[in-house]
Parts: structure tokens; C-alpha cells; sequence
């Protein structure tokens, strides 16, 4: 009975940690390093994990944390070939260290993870843990938005525009709700299906607030990808040819506004307001010449990009553009193998709410950089998870 009871704290602990990893507007200094409350909170989780590894004197390898070990191993390598490079040619990367503390953080994070809790009962109930926690979070502030649209000095809007709850960018909260809605079908297929599908509602509400073209985007392809896979598992072909009949019938129906609105998404990701021509292509284009100048394992830990030119010290706000600067295009393979490992548990398993998880997440990424993110790392961990 206490050791139910000890679990069921420990696991809405962790729960909580992760959660708290979005509130990163309120940050204290310690040595020197910015740090979210969230972060804080994992930190203490990782050294309660080491310390377990040092009396035991063992940690367990198998299948799943062997290959993430090998992932950050090689990883680690490219970056600190890619930082000997940049220093022997005498490049600055001003977010050297903001990188290189994040990556690791995120890297002991995701494996310690994949050691200590290696039964999917873990994953799911931590998962199902922040889905709650968080949802109820940030409704709560939402509705204090409502009254007030500060709490304890922080802003709960960008600009009375873009709901952004704790999160110091909207983008970061749209982040978090890449996977929630998916995950959440995935639960009300099981058990307690009225209060998953509020949950859902809720998560939809909070992503659209959040006003993130990538993350529309991300469900958009994410739920055309959960409709063509599980059309693809029927084996009955009048089934199939109904369905088809239905989908087609209601894209003519609606096309006017999905092509009013996907074009205005996509113009919103191509644009930035107040200036002439394509201010992400730009990025990503600035993003790829260092890529070219080193090829093979490129700068190390840094940002290389930037509006204006190159090393410019930004991002190029696309995760395969922004690790391939640091990491080169060994990394990038490295990287895309990784993917698509992950992306074959739910294939293999043909959970369609979960592939399509998957989807939206990688879409998201693809506007943004996420691998310093540890709940991007707990979404992938999940979908394999949750897959098996």
C-alpha cells in the first residue's frame, strides 16, 4: 500500500517536472546559468537517478536506450569535431555554451529516462500525468487571462494576441500540444472516454490560441496522415471506397476555406510582418551555407544563421537546418535514421493516432528548433511507447 502510494507521488511528481519545463518566462540564475523552475525540478530527478546508478553500481542496457546511447554518442563526437573546426578557424558562436549545457541536459535526460522506466505502464501514466497536469494549468491561467492578463508578473499574452500562458514564446506552448491532441484519442480508445474527450477539446482550444501556423499545420498533415493510414488498414474495399467518396465529397465541400486557410498559414510561416520577401527562407538559406563551409561535421554547439547573413549567431528555426550547422550532414543522416526508427514503431504497430503524433511533431520541427526541448525528447520516448 506505501509503496503504491510512494509511485503514485513519484510518478505526478515527474509529471509536474516536465509540465513545468513550458513555464520558462520566470528563470533564476544559478552559477551563472538561466533556468527555468521545470528544469530545476529535473535536475533533481537526474541526480536522484545517478545516485541510484552509484549504490547499485549497474544501470540496465537493452534495445531502446542502446540505440539513443549511440545516437548522442556519435552526436557528441560531430560536436566536438565541428567546435575544433570553428576554433581553429576562429569562427564565434556566441550561444556556445547555452547549446552545449541544454544538449547535454536533454541527452542525460532522455536516456536516464529510457533506463529507469523501461515498462510503456511508466511512459503511459507519465504521460497521461502531464497531459492532465498541464491542461489543467494553463486553462486555469487562461481563465485568469480573462480578468487579468498578468499572474505574479508574468504575461500570459504576447501582445494580447497570442496565448502563451508561462512560456516566455507561444511557440514553445504549441510545442507541447504537437502531440496532446493524438495522445488523448489514444486514451479515449481505452478507458474513461468522456473525460479524454473533453481533455481533447481543451488541448485543440489551447493550441489554436497559441496562434502557431506550425503547430496548425503540423495537425493538419497529422490528421491527413491518420486518415490515409487507417483507410490503408481496412481491408474491406467498400469500406474504402465509401470512405474516399466521403473524404473526397468534403474537400470540394470545404475546399474554399482550406485553401483560404492553409495559403494564410503557410504566408504567416514564409513572412514576417514589416519586411519585403521571405524572412524564414532566409533563415533556412543562411542556415545552409555554413552547412556547405563544413560539411562533414560542421561548427559544434552554436546558432549559425541569421536574417541579414550567416554566423550571425541565429537559428535557422528549422531543427534538421540547425542541427546540420552543428552537427554537419553526418549528423543530419544520423539524425533522419533516428526519425525514422521512431517513426517505424507506430507503423509496425498500426496505431494511426500515434503515427500521426508523430507527424505533427515532425512537421513543428521543421519550423522551429527542438531538440534542446526536453518534452520534444519525452513525445518521441512516448510515441515509442505508446506504440508497442
Amino acid at each position: 500500500m506505501q509503496d503504491n502510494l510512494i509511485k503514485t507521488v513519484y510518478f505526478l511528481w515527474l509529471g509536474l517536472c516536465l509540465s513545468l519545463t513550458i513555464a520558462t518566462q520566470s528563470r533564476i540564475e544559478i552559477f551563472s546559468l538561466s533556468m527555468g523552475y521545470g528544469e530545476i525540478s529535473l535536475i533533481s530527478w537526474l541526480t536522484i537517478c545517478l545516485v541510484t546508478i552509484l549504490i547499485k553500481k549497474k544501470i540496465v542496457v537493452y534495445s531502446l536506450n542502446k540505440k539513443l546511447f549511440v545516437f548522442w554518442l556519435v552526436s557528441f563526437c560531430l560536436l566536438l569535431l565541428g567546435c575544433l573546426y570553428r576554433l581553429i578557424l576562429g569562427v564565434n558562436s556566441q550561444f556556445f555554451y547555452h547549446n552545449l549545457i541544454a544538449l547535454f541536459f536533454v541527452s542525460c535526460f532522455s536516456f536516464l529516462l529510457f533506463s529507469f522506466h523501461r515498462q510503456k505502464q511508466e511512459i503511459v501514466l507519465i504521460s497521461k500525468n502531464i497531459i492532465v497536469i498541464s491542461t489543467f494549468i494553463h486553462l486555469i491561467l487562461l481563465i485568469w487571462s480573462i480578468y487579468n492578463p498578468e499572474i505574479i508578473g508574468i504575461d500570459l499574452w504576447r501582445e494580447n494576441q497570442r496565448y502563451q500562458s508561462l512560456a516566455s514564446n507561444p511557440n514553445q506552448l504549441a510545442l507541447f500540444f504537437t502531440t496532446t491532441p493524438y495522445f488523448c484519442w489514444h486514451f479515449y480508445k481505452q478507458t474513461h472516454r468522456h473525460i479524454w474527450l473533453i481533455l481533447i477539446t481543451i488541448n485543440l482550444v489551447l493550441g489554436f490560441l497559441t496562434k502557431s501556423d506550425s503547430l496548425l499545420l503540423g495537425w493538419l498533415i497529422g490528421l491527413f496522415v491518420f486518415i490515409l493510414a487507417h483507410i490503408s488498414y481496412i481491408k474491406s474495399l467498400a469500406k474504402k471506397i465509401i470512405i474516399y467518396f466521403f473524404i473526397l465529397s468534403s474537400l470540394v465541400l470545404s475546399s474554399p476555406l482550406l485553401i483560404t486557410k492553409i495559403a494564410a498559414s503557410l504566408a504567416e510561416l514564409f513572412n514576417k510582418e514589416g519586411q519585403q520577401g521571405s524572412a524564414r527562407i532566409a533563415f533556412w538559406t543562411n542556415g545552409i551555407y555554413p552547412i556547405k563551409q563544413s560539411l562533414l561535421f560542421g561548427w559544434g554547439p552554436g546558432a549559425y544563421s541569421g536574417l541579414s547573413e550567416s554566423f550571425s549567431n541565429g537559428e535557422a528555426h528549422n531543427t534538421i537546418i540547425d542541427w546540420g550547422t552543428q552537427t554537419g550532414i553526418l549528423g543530419i543522416i544520423i539524425y533522419v535514421l533516428f526519425l525514422l526508427w521512431i517513426c517505424s514503431f507506430p507503423l509496425k504497430s498500426k496505431k494511426t493516432e500515434i503515427l500521426a503524433a508523430f507527424t505533427s511533431i515532425f512537421i513543428f520541427s521543421l519550423f522551429h528548433y527542438t531538440l534542446r526541448h526536453p518534452i520534444f525528447w519525452f513525445w518521441m520516448i512516448s510515441i515509442i511507447f505508446l506504440s508497442i
